[in-house]
């Protein structure tokens, strides 16, 4: 596992400030599709460590694409700040460039 995995499953269980504490502006609600067995393991870690599924989604998607950026060759990380840079110039057009 990556080091933002890392530290998310040495934080579990401990206070997290509320997510309605971050700004509004730089929340994003993304749905993901989870097979039943993987979403039922969400719920239940959710219950364990008292948190919403989708909050500790949120969390666990947000230290998987941290992992990820850092897996990146030079190629890949050219590439993936250049798609940031397009989607962010697309997004007051109110759509995204696919790559």
């Amino acid at each position: 596992m990556g080091k933002s995995i890392d530290g998310l499953i040495d934080r579990l269980g401990m206070p997290r400030p509320p997510v309605g504490g971050i700004c509004a502006v730089s929340q994003r609600r993304v749905s993901a599709a989870l097979s039943g067995d993987l979403a039922l393991e969400l719920m239940a870690l959710a219950a364990v460590f008292e948190n919403s599924s989708e909050a500790l989604a949120g969390e666990w998607l947000g230290a998987a694409i941290a992992d990820a950026w850092e897996a990146l060759d030079d190629s890949q990380m050219l590439r993936a700040t250049q798609a940031c840079r397009d989607i962010l110039s697309g997004a007051g057009d109110g759509g995204l460039r696919r790559h």
